[in-house]
């Protein structure tokens, strides 16, 4: 199902979830329908600017629901959408920064055509289709058609899309990772990417903004284009557990959307399930919480029995082979369990059903039916 959200900027120029919905399919009936929704939610007081993607339907529910709205195309969807169109030209790079001066650098629209003809010309775009469609809508989404209109700076729905990426992020990291991770990104901006003739590698050069005089050094970035698996020669990643800045450089440059799940250490998350949270602590009362209670009682007797099946090889194999066949009874008994009551740890976190693997891939966890308790 198509997720929605709404995203504005308040007075601090700060992201701001406005509201969000899941619809059945996109089409405009339905986004007539959730606009609609959305508007009764803001007590009546329509948009005056809305930035979208290429969308037709929004575009028709738009007119319909906001007809005094300014709509605009995210250009960040536009030009993704030119790499793809360029993808077999050999300078395709050299392409994308002629483009990219005739979008951002005219000031006039007089400017901006011009400059377009030049860079069409130059390198042989006429047999493009795509260009001559988006010249022909080009005052839905060139910035110079409507930079006289108040956009609190925005130009593209990269604020929705940020919100979604780095909210990855926040809703699985610590605080204090999450904090870690906005630091690398805030550091972006002190970085530089240029591509190395061997297309898997980039060359990042990024400033120390510490320093009484600011040093710069080059670090060589591999990206599998495929995958999107990823190193630095920092080694940031590997030593501390979090991306660095010029990991998130280079994402941005690829115009990566998702960070792969490897990236996301499970060392940080806060939604998993620790077995150590089960441990009593002096202001822990275990007698309060039924499930502390059976965890201590079946370690006392697994404790026991282990002390004694180490003695020798035979008792130890007809332990773990037991063991094998009652780990697959008791999870089938779990499993056919109608209601698990919920017990409350003193983390605040709810347990319910939840699948138990001790096995299982410390980068890769599955646990079911987990809540956080604000």
């Amino acid at each position: 199902m198509p997720f929605c959200p709404f995203i504005g900027v308040n007075h601090h120029n700060q992201s701001m979830l406005l509201g969000c919905a899941l619809i059945s399919g996109e089409d405009t009936r339905n986004y007539v329908w959730l606009f609609k929704t959305w508007l009764e939610c803001m007590s009546g007081k329509a948009p005056n600017c809305i930035i979208t993607d290429q969308c037709m339907d929004i575009g028709n529910a738009i007119k319909e629901v906001f007809p005094d709205a300014k709509h605009r195309w995210c250009i960040w969807h536009i030009l993704r959408n030119a790499k793809k169109h360029l993808k077999d030209e050999e300078n395709i790079d050299e392409i994308r920064k002629s483009l990219r001066r005739a979008l951002h650098d005219s000031l006039h629209v007089e400017e901006f055509e011009k400059r377009w003809e030049e860079v069409v010309e130059k390198y042989k775009l006429h047999t493009i289709k795509w260009f001559d469609e988006m010249y022909t809508v080009r005052h839905r989404w060139v910035p110079v058609y409507f930079k006289s209109d108040f956009w609190a700076g925005m130009s593209s729905t990269q604020r929705s899309e940020k919100y979604v990426s780095e909210g990855v992020f926040q809703r699985l990291y610590t605080s204090k990772k999450f904090e870690e991770f906005q630091d690398q990104v805030r550091l972006v901006t002190y970085t530089s990417a240029t591509k190395t003739q061997d297309w898997k590698n980039l060359c990042v050069r990024s400033g120390d903004k510490k320093a009484k005089w600011p040093k710069r050094q080059t670090f060589k970035v591999t990206l599998d284009r495929i995958s999107y698996d990823v190193k630095c020669e920092c080694k940031h990643f590997e030593f501390r557990g979090i991306l660095c800045c010029r990991v998130v450089r280079v994402y941005h440059e690829e115009d990566v959307e998702c960070v792969p799940e490897k990236y996301i250490l499970s060392r940080w998350r806060k939604d998993l399930v620790r077995n150590y949270t089960t441990v009593p602590v002096p202001y822990y009362t275990p007698d309060k919480n039924p499930q502390a209670k059976r965890y201590i009682a079946l370690s006392k007797e697994f404790e026991d029995i282990a002390s004694v099946a180490i003695i020798d090889e035979k008792p130890y194999s007809f332990l773990m082979e037991s063991l094998s066949k009652l780990r697959l009874e008791v999870k089938a008994l779990v499993e056919g369990c109608q209601e698990i009551p919920k017990t409350v740890n003193t983390i605040g976190k709810v347990y319910g059903r939840h699948s138990s693997n001790g096995d299982e891939d410390e980068r890769n966890p599955q646990h079911e039916d987990l809540v956080n308790q604000k």
